[in-house]
């Protein structure tokens, strides 16, 4: 599998990343390794870690001007994006419109192939954390019975790539503490490997909760509201 990232002009290579297929790579430790910003026209790192169906990734980066930068991938992955920092603006090809990224929001996608154009600015420093993983490992936990999570699986099932949902939500300050406990993991080989997949498994919970918290309080509002208008109807 690769990842390549282009100019926006499409005539130079920025980067090409490969990977095993699924992150399978015939070992029980996580691999890790770490990208320089100056691909980027900034400075800074991307560092990342995968093993069996699981990618980490986390960026930290100062570009010297806004940078709009072409993105092409072979993933088959659901991806849980976190914005920490900076702001982004995402032209993807799998639906109509843009992905608006803010300091301090995330969501999740599911996405076969990738191709796309992003914008970064340069006014405040880019800090992005996210976790991709197979599909077959995600559909462990999400939840039936809720109209965004069946939607979302239908797309996966029928090989679509799509958001969870079109709104971003905020990350939480118990979100924020499991990203840093996941960032400075001091342990190694398979200890690391169980304390990785134990953290995200609790960040995806929070998010799939809040996901769940969010839409449900504005359904109540809007039954609300309408009921409302009828009884001012009936008087």
């Amino acid at each position: 599998m690769k990842t390549r990232i282009y100019e926006a002009d499409l005539k130079e290579i920025l980067l090409e990343a490969n990977y095993p297929d699924w992150f399978e790579h015939g070992s029980n430790s996580p691999l890790e390794r770490t990208f320089s910003a100056e691909i980027f026209l900034g400075k800074g790192a991307y560092k990342e870690v995968y093993f069996d169906g699981i990618h980490i990734g986390y960026g930290n980066l100062e570009l010297s001007k806004n940078t709009h930068l072409h993105f092409e991938s072979e993933f088959e992955t659901v991806e849980m994006h976190f914005a920490l920092n900076g702001e982004t603006i995402t032209d993807p090809s799998y639906f109509d419109g843009t992905i608006r990224f803010v300091p301090g929001t995330h969501n999740v996608f599911y996405t076969n192939g990738f191709q796309g154009k992003t914008a970064w600015s340069s006014k405040i420093p880019l800090r992005m954390f996210e976790i991709n993983m197979a599909p077959k490992v995600f559909q462990k936990y999400i939840p039936e019975g809720h109209h965004l999570f069946d939607i979302f699986k239908e797309a996966m099932f029928s090989k679509k790539s799509a958001v969870l949902s079109r709104q971003n939500y905020p990350i939480t300050i118990e979100m924020y503490k499991i990203i840093s406990e996941i960032l400075n993991c001091s342990r190694d080989g398979l200890f690391k490997r169980i304390f990785l997949e134990s953290k995200l498994i609790s960040l995806l919970l929070l998010q799939l909760e809040q996901i769940v918290s969010f839409n449900t309080q504005n359904a109540y509002q809007a039954i609300n509201k309408e009921d409302m208008e009828k009884m001012y109807a009936v008087k």
